[in-house]
């Protein structure tokens, strides 16, 4: 986001705790309302998350865009720490 003006500011300080808000509320907890996570209903593909079990995610292209990579940020860490703990517990094993 270009900052131009004063209020520029406060808008993208407002954009960025959205988009932080709303990554953490997704990758905590974004099943489908719908499927419950299990991306089928009645025997057929979840239309509401197209298959997914994830809650599509509601914003335009460019917050959708950036929530998309502070999940996909979120998990990695996920990932990198749990592999982490492993590697420890079985030394200690």
């Amino acid at each position: 986001m270009n900052i131009k003006a004063e209020w520029d500011i406060k808008a993208a300080y407002a954009m960025y705790a959205k988009i932080a808000r709303v990554s953490l509320a997704h990758w905590r907890g974004g099943e489908c309302p719908a499927c419950n996570g299990t991306k089928v209903v009645a025997g057929r593909i979840c239309a509401h998350c197209a298959g997914t079990g994830r809650e599509p995610i509601q914003g335009g292209v460019l917050e959708i865009e950036r929530i998309n990579d502070m999940v996909f940020e979120l998990q990695g860490l996920y990932q990198a720490h749990s592999a982490r703990a492993q590697a420890r517990l079985r030394k200690m094993a």
